[in-house]
């Protein structure tokens, strides 16, 4: 008897399916002119980050003129750095969001980090990954899954031809899968009973 089975999808995936329901009654904002953009900064504090810091100084700077930025800073370091007249532009909240309203107003996520660019990527967010250290084998298949993609050194231009290619639908392919692992962990454990 195999004592081993695989779930389909990523981890991320057993829990943010629920979110499916909210996803499917949000508009399609890619086609508006002014996109809202939520961007994640580096993990400059961890210790197994070894990418540059502040590295997406220049693209948020031009960014911020054509589209509204919110930056999620991860310190008071951060929300420091990005406070200064360089980010004038930027929004930086006050307290912590949670996942229920940045999904309703992002129409595309920057993450310099892990969990929260797979999270968005899970959830169908149009996502960047701007990630400066080695990947995880399961971004790797979020960008297989052409749920990301991952560019450590994001440009303007860059940016341009990836919206430009975004279609304003968001897939829940990745949802559906973490609904059926999350059945079949259910399954599993009331087997035990």
């Amino acid at each position: 008897m195999n004592k081993v089975k695989f779930y389909p999808g990523v981890k991320e995936g057993i829990f943010l399916w629920r979110k499916e329901v909210s996803l499917s009654t949000q508009s399609n904002l890619i086609d508006k002119n002014k996109l809202n953009i939520y961007i994640r900064p580096e993990p400059a504090t961890a210790q197994y980050y070894q990418g540059e810091l502040n590295f997406l100084d220049d693209f948020i700077e031009k960014l911020q003129v054509v589209h509204q930025v919110t930056i999620l800073v991860r310190s008071e370091e951060q929300r420091k750095h990005f406070t200064s007249e360089r980010f004038m532009h930027c929004h930086l909240p006050n307290r912590t969001l949670t996942i229920d309203s940045i999904i309703g107003s992002c129409d595309l996520f920057i993450g310099a980090g892990g969990s929260m660019t797979r999270e968005m990527a899970i959830l169908g967010i149009p996502t960047i990954s701007v990630y400066q250290d080695k990947l995880l084998g399961v971004d790797k298949k979020l960008i297989d899954a052409n749920a990301m993609i991952h560019v450590p050194k994001l440009t303007i231009p860059l940016f341009n031809q990836y919206v430009s290619q975004l279609n304003g639908k968001r897939s829940s392919v990745l949802l559906n899968q973490g609904k059926s692992a999350y059945n079949l962990f259910l399954s599993e454990i009331n087997k035990l009973k």
